[in-house]
């Protein structure tokens, strides 16, 4: 991948893939990450982060980097999980679909949620007076909830200091998003599934080529 590329693996998770997943990744990832996945009490939740970290694992491989490097994750101060290294990536899940973004040539954040209703209190909270009528007026208003929702919070995780940010003040103009006057960050809708909303976040002008791919998990039928 010669040109300035941002690479989004996304793959379909059955229940049944989930023994097959914990032998192939907690070997791969820091002890202490394994111990983090073994401890986690719902299966739904142990079984998409091993299927975020296969994906990041491919999307190494990809890029031509080192597959090992997985090994090397830590969480930030603000619990963003990064690796030391010259690429970025990140990591969502939401119902049985998990997406995993990396790129050597910028930050990078992405988010996607299952669209479904959502609660008055999440609106009041986390949107302003406009984003609000914007929600509320729209044909499809759960529809326009989550891509708000997922725009916010890819850009949150693209920048890195998460919920210490404030999401009413992150301000959009077109594809571009700013955070209290700080940073600006690029954003980019990714088609995956209808039934899911999907938003990407870039540094702005870094990339010229997208490559969004569904990654088949094998076959691991218990």
């Amino acid at each position: 991948m010669k040109r300035n590329t941002a690479l989004i693996l996304y793959a379909y998770v059955s229940a049944q893939a989930i023994r097959k997943l914990s032998e192939i990744v907690l070997p791969l990832v820091p002890a202490a990450e394994a111990k983090k996945v073994l401890n986690t009490k719902r299966k739904e939740t142990v079984l998409v982060s091993l299927a975020g970290k296969y994906l990041l694992r491919e999307g190494l491989l990809r890029l031509d980097l080192d597959p090992n490097l997985i090994k090397e994750i830590r969480y930030n101060e603000h619990r963003r999980p990064i690796i030391e290294h010259d690429f970025d990536f990140n990591i969502s899940h939401s119902g049985n679909l998990v997406a995993c973004a990396l790129s050597k040539h910028t930050k990078i954040g992405v988010d996607l949620e299952r669209i479904k209703p959502y609660r008055d209190s999440h609106l009041h909270a986390f949107f302003d007076d406009r984003e609000r009528e914007m929600i509320l007026q729209a044909k499809d208003h759960h529809e326009t909830f989550y891509d708000l929702w997922t725009r916010k919070e890819a850009v949150l995780k693209a920048d890195g200091r998460g919920l210490t940010l404030t999401r009413k003040k992150l301000r959009f103009e077109g594809n571009l998003a700013v955070i209290e006057n700080d940073d600006n960050w690029e954003l980019h809708s990714l088609a995956i599934d209808e039934r899911y909303a999907a938003n990407l976040a870039v540094i702005p002008g870094r990339i010229q080529k997208f490559i969004l791919e569904e990654f088949r998990l094998p076959d691991w039928e218990e």
